[in-house]
C-alpha cells in the first residue's frame, strides 16, 4: 500500500499527469480570456502538449515562454483566420436583409476554410514557427492534402462542445480537462504529419 502511494510510484505519476492536463486547461482558458490573445494561448498549449505525460515537465514556465515567443505571429494568424467567421456573424446578425444567398454561401465557404486551416496553423506555429503568411498558406495546403485528418481534428475540437450540449450534466466533468485533452489529442494526430512536412520542405 505504501509503495502504491509513493511519490515516484505508478499511481502518483498518473495523478500528476492528470493534474498536468487540468493545469494546462486552466492556463489555456485563462490565456484566451482576452480574445485577441487566444492565438498565442492555443499555440503555447500546442508547444507543451507533447510534454504533458513527462514526469519532470515544468509546465507553467514552458507555457509562458512559448506564449511570449509566439505572441506576435500567433496573434496575427488568429486575426487572419478569425476574420471570415466574424464577418459572417456580423452580416447575418445586423444585415440579414442585405446578405444575399451568394454572399452567405461565399462567407460560409470562407468560414469552413478558416476552420480547416486553423486545425493546422497553430500546431505548425508551435512546432515550426515561420512568417505569418507562409504558415497560413502551408496550413491551408495541409488541410486540403490531409482532408480526412483535418476533419478529424475539427471533430476533436468540437467534441467537448457537442458533449456539453447533449449531456449538460457532464460539463462539470469536461470543463477541467476538455480543452487540454483536445489540444493533446490533436497534437498526437498531426505531429507526425508536421514532422514529415518539415523534412520535405
Amino acid at each position: 500500500m505504501q509503495s502504491l502511494f509513493a511519490y515516484d510510484g505508478p499511481f502518483m505519476r498518473r495523478v500528476e499527469h492528470v493534474l498536468n492536463f487540468v493545469w494546462l486547461n486552466i492556463l489555456l482558458l485563462a490565456g484566451c480570456l482576452p480574445v485577441f490573445t487566444a492565438g498565442a494561448s492555443i499555440t503555447a498549449a500546442y508547444s507543451v502538449a507533447g510534454r504533458l505525460r513527462e514526469d519532470d515537465v515544468k509546465l507553467t514556465g514552458a507555457y509562458w515562454r512559448a506564449f511570449r515567443a509566439n505572441f506576435g505571429r500567433a496573434t496575427a494568424i488568429f486575426a487572419i483566420l478569425a476574420a471570415p467567421p466574424v464577418i459572417f456573424f456580423l452580416l447575418i446578425r445586423f444585415l440579414p436583409e442585405r446578405c444575399g444567398e451568394v454572399a452567405c454561401l461565399l462567407l460560409l465557404t470562407a468560414l469552413t476554410l478558416s476552420l480547416m486551416t486553423s486545425a493546422w496553423a497553430f500546431p505548425m506555429q508551435a512546432k515550426y514557427p515561420d512568417r505569418v503568411f507562409r504558415t497560413v498558406m502551408n496550413s491551408f495546403d495541409l488541410a486540403i492534402a490531409y482532408l480526412p485528418t483535418t476533419l478529424l481534428l475539427i471533430a476533436l475540437k468540437a467534441l467537448p462542445i457537442l458533449l456539453a450540449v447533449l449531456f449538460p450534466g457532464a460539463i462539470l466533468l469536461l470543463l477541467p480537462v476538455s480543452a487540454a485533452l483536445s489540444v493533446y489529442w490533436c497534437w498526437c494526430i498531426c505531429g507526425r504529419t508536421l514532422r514529415k512536412h518539415a523534412e520535405g520542405c
